[in-house]
């Protein structure tokens, strides 16, 4: 047979057939040690709960959670947008690391001149590389109810009044809750609460404490001078002449009171449950009066008292109610 008649060798099966192999060798090694590129680092920011609702002159709370990506190494701070005029927010802390998260409460205050309505509120995040996120909150003002008309409360003589329609004793109101140890903020918080069944005037105190296991919330009286709820100088009143802590109550669990000495390091006097002073559990959505006397709070100067009344309640999406507090003769 001639030359001519001959198949080039790479027509050869059998040469095709080594060919192939090699080249999927060679496409192999190469996708193998080709370097895969790193996924860009970034954050996200959320808001739980999403939405809430407050009345005119009140407090409301909520968590902001900022959570790196892919090892996002800046700083987070936060900002908010779309709030009426008269609402201001503010966010604890206001910035912090996303490596791997961190939690902002932010604090809505609603002046008592906002009218009702449905706001969406932006709340943005601004990374120290110039990254944005942002996610959104529905704030519900709810309309303040017209009172049926009432009788003026009057205090009995010689009473020292805590807290009532009247106003507090000179000094502020401090809240505490859950949120101090990570857990959810308190759903609502508001010293104006306006409400038909107020057992005092019109108003009463109203809380609800957020989810989750081991939440509490609460809130008490302490007296002195006050910027921005910060103390700046303590003040103490003499309550050894007073025989009863008296106030209006309505709750589904027991609660804790108690009474605080000299200033914000002062002792506290061992807790009384309201269970023991006239609370009964089993009509949790009935206003009663609580009578705690004097000798209930033990462990307390009483001639020094800094903090005349506070209140702490424990649970999970627990809402409680007090009303005209005052110590009596």
């Amino acid at each position: 047979m001639s030359n001519e008649n001959r198949r080039p060798w790479y027509k050869n099966p059998a040469y095709l057939g080594v060919i192939v192999a090699i080249l999927a060798i060679v496409i192999t090694i190469i996708v193998w040690q080709w370097p895969n590129p790193s996924p860009l680092s970034d954050f996200s920011i959320s808001v739980s709960p999403m939405q809430g609702s407050v009345q005119p002159g009140g407090v409301i709370q909520t968590t902001i959670t900022v959570k790196g990506i892919h090892g996002y190494k800046h700083s987070v701070s936060l900002s908010a947008s779309g709030q009426p005029s008269d609402v201001i927010i503010t966010f604890i802390p206001p910035f912090g690391e996303a490596t791997p998260a961190y939690a902002s409460t932010m604090t809505i205050n609603v002046d008592s001149n906002v009218p009702a309505g449905d706001h969406t509120i932006t709340i943005k995040g601004t990374g120290a590389d110039g990254e944005e996120h942002a996610c959104k909150y529905i704030l519900t003002i709810r309309p303040t109810p017209t009172p049926p008309p009432t009788a003026s409360a009057t205090p009995p003589v010689e009473a020292y009044i805590v807290y009532s329609d009247i106003g507090i004793a000179t000094g502020d109101v401090w809240v505490w809750s859950g949120a101090d140890w990570g857990l959810e903020s308190p759903i609502l918080v508001d010293g104006s609460y306006v409400a038909a069944d107020a057992p005092e005037g019109t108003t009463y105190f109203a809380v609800t404490s957020g989810s989750g296991h081991g939440n509490y919330v609460g809130w008490g009286v302490f007296l002195g001078i006050f910027k921005n709820h910060r103390l700046i100088r303590s003040h103490t009143v003499d309550l050894s002449d007073y025989e009863n802590l008296e106030f209006w109550v309505k709750s589904p669990i027991d609660l804790r009171v108690e009474i605080q000495q000299d200033n914000a390091e002062g002792k506290k006097s061992f807790p009384c449950l309201i269970s023991n002073y006239g609370w009964n559990g089993s009509s949790p959505d009935v206003w009663q009066k609580v009578t705690i006397p004097k000798r209930g709070f033990r462990n307390v100067n009483l001639t020094k008292i800094f903090c005349p009344f506070m209140i702490t309640g424990k649970g999970s999406n627990i809402s409680f109610y007090v009303d005209e507090v005052m110590w009596v003769i």
